[in-house]
């Protein structure tokens, strides 16, 4: 019995046939691979890729071990030694479609861990006391034959099926993640979604034959061969085409579950792009080949989009019950930055009907109740003060940009310089990790502000990444000084909110009156010529009156 013999005796090994040397071969060989994969760039759930194929490995040896054992007994131990592998193999792979298809990056959460250790050991806990209870290879569990050498028939026990009804529902539970994915994306991720469901199909459907119906490779479960041309196939492809790194599935997914309705049109009125809110809103849009002329709601605000007039106040629409504030957002084709075309236009809805109705109950209450007129007009500052800040920095905004200049030259000011900032490559930072973290730079971009400079400045947001400082009576050689610590502030403040390949710098500009203009539109002008000029010698830093210092 497998109690009674050594350790010892089960690491004598007899030769065997072509194929037990195969899996030798694949055992070094993926064990180079695995340590390779750890070397290439990261993608989503790729410590849980790499957990499967060091499962695997494990697998791949015990198999090995089981076929160039000679005695049955030994066999049968290095088969039960196998469950390591084979219990922790699914469990990883499902946390890695998992975090995958769902584009996660993030630390690995508490309920992960605990799935990557409690299953696995469960399992190989009920495989290894399987001489003591016999339910998971129950009795009759022998060699095939007499033949030295001869493989085993395992009859499998109760406990055997309950551990491999739970693989199974890992498994499935893979499937239904990728099958998910596959049904709410389009293009390059659908495929995508499709490749993974037919590669988790191959070992699965190998696995439940092996058990089903005997299914074997000389002799043996075919599931780790089958997992092993898998794996191969990924690790093919993570080598031509860097696989993992495709983040369209992620932004898709983001796109799709933003609270605002997004629709995106081409020049030619066609509806290329809507995310889910906007289909619920205009279920036109999900028609075969929508365009912007089906939807009237759409076809209005393309018309205005296409006149280009400058817009102040974004435009008010009413859809279904709700009324929306619309972003109309150009898309510009930067292929050919000298001559720049827009080739189409982004729509974003928000609701404001809560706003509205606001509104429109303190218009009422106004004409109802002059006891009330107090309150009103308190109410009335209130959202006075909002108006005048920018609602993400809480930073003045354009509206108070000529009083607040009026106020400094009035007061007896002798110069007031003018400094723009302008973020370098905030598009990029919205479009690979989304808008929420774009807009947790801008407020951290607001606080490096409120430091740098005095409580005599007035500090605006104009819109967008593009930031406006006033300053008056200042030397010009200390506004560099202060400067030069904003830029070290903005620096470190990227590298807590973005990834060490993305740097947070900016461009800046400076202007002074009345130098450079009679009046604040000139002022302002002369340093956005100035901005322009930073960003032309290569951004991070100041172009204007005096040398930048540092």
């Amino acid at each position: 019995m497998i109690s009674e013999i050594s350790f010892g005796s089960c690491t004598h090994l007899v030769g065997g046939g072509v194929q037990n040397y195969f899996i030798v071969l694949l055992f070094p060989f993926f064990l180079l691979i695995t340590l390779w994969i750890m070397r290439k760039p990261g993608f989503h759930g790729k410590q849980f890729f790499l957990i499967t194929n060091w499962a695997l490995i494990a697998w791949l040896f015990a198999v090995a071990m089981e076929l160039f054992s000679e005695v049955p007994d030994c066999k049968i131990l290095w088969g039960m030694l196998a469950f390591p592998g084979i219990n922790l193999l699914p469990v990883a792979w499902f946390l890695f479609v998992y975090r995958y298809t769902r584009g996660h990056s993030e630390k690995v959460l508490p309920w992960q861990w605990a799935l990557l250790v409690i299953a696995p050991v469960m399992g190989t806990l009920m495989a290894l006391t399987s001489p003591l209870h016999g339910l998971f290879y129950a009795p009759g569990t022998a060699p095939i034959s007499a033949e030295i050498n001869a493989p085993i028939r395992y009859v499998y026990g109760p406990l055997f099926y309950i551990n491999v009804g739970v693989l199974y529902a890992l498994l499935f539970a893979s499937f239904a993640l990728l099958l998910h994915g596959a049904m709410r994306t389009t293009g390059i991720s659908r495929v995508l979604h499709v490749l993974l469901i037919m590669m988790t199909a191959m070992p699965s459907v190998a696995n439940v034959s092996h058990i089903a119906f005997g299914f074997s490779i000389a002799g043996f479960d075919p599931t780790p061969f089958l997992f092993s041309l898998v794996l191969l196939a990924y690790i093919t492809l993570i080598s031509l085409g860097s696989f993992f790194q495709v983040s369209s599935i992620a932004k898709d997914m983001i796109f799709d579950n933003l609270p605002s309705a997004v629709v995106v049109l081409s020049n030619d009125g066609r509806i290329v792009a809507s995310n889910r809110m906007a289909q619920t809103l205009m279920p036109h849009i999900k028609s075969g080949s929508p365009v912007v002329w089906d939807v009237p709601v759409l076809a209005d605000l393309m018309t205005l989009a296409i006149s280009g007039e400058r817009l102040d106040i974004p435009p008010e629409v009413r859809i279904q019950h709700g009324i929306f504030e619309v972003g109309l957002t150009p898309i510009h084709d930067d292929r050919h930055p000298n001559h720049p075309t827009t080739i189409g236009f982004a729509f974003v809805f928000f609701e404001v009907t809560n706003r509205n109705h606001l509104q429109q109950s303190l218009t009422t209450a106004l004409d109802v109740s002059d006891a009330k007129l107090d309150e009103v007009l308190t109410q009335n500052r209130r959202i006075s003060d909002e108006v005048r800040t920018d609602p993400l920095t809480d930073l003045l905004n354009r509206r108070t940009l000529h009083k607040e200049f009026d106020d400094m030259i009035t007061s007896g000011a002798i110069s007031v310089y003018a400094v723009i900032l302008d973020i370098d490559f905030f598009k990029s930072i919205n479009d690979r990790l989304g808008h929420s973290v774009g807009d947790q730079v801008l407020v951290a971009i607001s606080t490096c502000l409120r430091r740098a400079f005095r409580n005599s400045d007035r500090v605006f947001r104009l819109g967008g990444e593009e930031f406006l400082i006033l300053l008056k009576d200042i030397d010009l050689q200390s506004l560099h000084y202060r400067i030069k610590n904003l830029r070290q502030d903005v620096n470190f403040a990227g590298t807590l909110l973005l990834p060490k390949d993305m740097p947070l710098n900016f461009s800046a500009g400076i202007a002074t009156w009345p130098a450079d203009g009679a009046d604040l539109a000139d002022v302002l002008d002369r340093a956005d010529k100035h901005l322009y000029v930073a960003k032309k010698l290569g951004r991070n830093r100041t172009s204007g009156p005096l040398a930048e210092i540092g």
